[in-house]
């Protein structure tokens, strides 16, 4: 039993941070950073975040013991309802607007993140060059 809380204390418990730390952010009206690149930094933003949230949903099933195909569909289909779900949020936000454009940049972070696992599986990332 103790062991289990431990899986559900170290695999889940970032996910639900994470999740939380997102919907904080966009329950923020009109977030800037005053940068002259402001749309870009904002919109790289939601693809770290969602690239981040793949990646620990996908620890999270495979640490139960998930195949990983599995696991690797659970987490996109949950990440991207999620972004779809916060976007639909924002619409209720003052001074925000939920976009569809921003559902498809999360989904962006969803798919780098599997491009990057595959590379990582291959050993194309992670290898000494030269």
């Amino acid at each position: 039993m103790v062991i289990f809380f431990k899986k559900i204390f170290k695999h889940w418990l970032p996910v639900f941070l994470l999740a939380g730390l997102i919907f904080y952010l966009s329950n923020q009206p009109e977030l800037k950073s005053g940068f002259e690149f402001d749309f870009y930094l904002r919109k790289a933003a939601h693809v770290l975040e969602y690239f981040a949230l793949t990646f620990l949903l996908h620890r999270a099933f495979k640490s139960h013991g998930m195949e990983n195909k599995k696991a690797m569909a659970f987490s996109a289909v949950i990440a991207f309802l999620y972004a779809a779900s916060d976007e639909w949020h924002q619409s209720f936000v003052f001074g925000r607007e939920g976009k569809i454009s921003d559902v498809t940049i999360d989904g962006f972070g969803v798919l780098f993140y599997f491009f990057y696992y595959r590379l990582k599986n291959l050993g194309v990332i992670g290898r000494q060059i030269g």
